[in-house]
């Protein structure tokens, strides 16, 4: 009997650890349950917070891309635009140039008509003057009847004060045509091609013909050179 009571005694010890036990693994297995889910879903939050930052990543690389491309667009455009402008400036530039040198050229045309009218005007009035002139032709060259040669082409071809004399010194090459005013002379050196003009007059060396005597007032000397010494 007393052996039973020990038994019967123990056993509800035994009941009390074991319940004890088994509340205790429950609650080891809530808690591993509670665990994995809270890592569940700490996994899912950063799931979902990384698939947010990746989409909010992505969409400005999207509109960086659009504006990036409207950038270059409109830089494209503004660089096309100051391209039309530099052309139109350059054309712009260049035709006024044109319009500056047509002007200026217009302007040397008539300038130089003018100039030309006033040069005709000129050569008319002194060839109605040169008939006047008093023109004394020396003959240097020892050819005789140079000065004469030369006297009649003059007067054939208007001029009527014309005289001929030999000259003591000796001619030069080239024919020299002195006179005070070189404008006067300027006609004479279509005779004499190869001719110098000199300012000023001969006084000495001029032998006039028997029973001449020497002119006053001569307007053009004329002494003829060796390159022009004609008779015929």
């Amino acid at each position: 009997m007393a052996k039973n009571d020990f038994g019967q005694r123990k056993n509800p010890l035994k009941m009390v650890i074991y319940i004890a036990a088994v509340i205790l693994l429950l609650v080891c297995i809530l808690l591993m349950v509670f665990r994995t889910r809270s890592k569940q879903r700490d996994y899912e939050s950063e799931i979902a917070q990384l698939s947010q930052g990746e989409t909010e990543y992505v969409r400005p690389e999207r509109t960086t891309e659009a504006e990036t491309e409207t950038g270059s667009e409109a830089s494209g455009d503004s660089a096309a635009a100051s391209e039309e402008t530099q052309e139109q400036d350059a054309s712009d530039e260049a035709s006024e140039e044109t319009q500056e040198e047509s002007q200026e050229d217009s302007q040397e045309t008539e300038s130089s008509e003018e100039d030309g009218a006033e040069e005709s005007e000129t050569e008319s009035e002194s060839e109605e003057i040169q008939a006047d002139l008093r023109i004394l032709v020396l003959n240097g060259t020892g050819v005789e009847g140079v000065a004469g040669y030369w006297e009649s082409q003059l007067e054939a071809d208007g001029y009527e004060d014309v005289i001929s004399a030999s000259y003591a010194e000796q001619a030069e090459d080239e024919t020299v045509i002195y006179t005070q005013e070189r404008q006067q002379a300027l006609p004479f050196q279509d005779y004499f091609t190869e001719s110098r003009i000199r300012i000023g007059e001969i006084t000495e060396g001029i032998l006039m013909s028997d029973g001449e005597e020497e002119p006053e007032d001569v307007d053009i000397y004329i002494v003829v050179g060796n390159t022009d010494a004609r008779s015929e």
